[in-house]
């Protein structure tokens, strides 16, 4: 090796080492200044009466009574009966009418077409199915 490349080898040493204690410097430096910052992280010193103050803060505090549950069988009764609505004859005519077209319109819901949703079908539609006339492909 000549004289110049050991001059430059030498000079990136105490570059490198330069750079490193200036590195250590500005840690240290760091360190120093965060120890100094108390934005909520420094260690105080706690006596017992905060201590007990910051418990009896959190802890709920219920008022203490004896309630003696009398009537213990009121609680565990089953649902009330409801009174049957009594309908006239004329109501009770129709609305037995009314229960049989519901049966007659659920029987009619139907795929209307080829990949189609449940639909209402007209009466016209449900006789021609059952006669056979209308063919879907499934």
């Amino acid at each position: 090796m000549s004289l110049k490349s050991k001059a430059k080898a030498q000079k990136k040493r105490d570059r490198c080492k330069f750079q490193r204690e200036q590195e250590q410097q500005a840690l240290a430096a760091n360190v120093e200044r965060l120890k100094t910052m108390t934005s909520g992280f420094a260690r105080t010193n706690r006596t017992d009466a905060d201590v007990r103050a910051f418990e009896q803060a959190k802890m709920p505090v219920y008022a203490q009574s004896a309630v003696k549950v009398s009537h213990v069988e009121k609680r565990f009764i089953g649902p009330e009966e409801k009174p049957k609505q009594v309908l006239s004859p004329e109501m009770a005519r129709r609305e037995q009418q009314a229960q049989e077209r519901y049966r007659e319109i659920q029987k009619r819901v139907d795929i209307g077409y080829n990949k189609g949703g449940l639909m209402l079908l007209s009466e016209g539609e449900v006789e021609a199915m059952r006669r056979g006339e209308l063919r879907r492909r499934s």
